[in-house]
């Protein structure tokens, strides 16, 4: 399942794709009008404990 929300004021388009439950797995973020086939797109993996906290954010193609 995924969320698409676009912030009109700040010109930022973010997506989030879900675990299947309540927490945003992967988020996607790239200037408002971005297709989501180009490569313009900054993307991260949250990690989660027990509780629902994120411990971990890696980001894609991090060096």
């Amino acid at each position: 399942m995924s969320n698409l929300y676009s912030d009109q004021s700040s010109g930022v388009t973010v997506i989030l794709d879900y675990d299947g439950g309540t927490q945003a797995i992967y988020v996607g973020e790239a200037i408002a009008g971005t297709a989501t086939s180009l490569p313009a797109w900054r993307i991260k993996k949250l990690t989660y404990d027990g509780n629902a906290n994120v411990t971990n954010v890696q980001w894609a193609n991090a060096e």
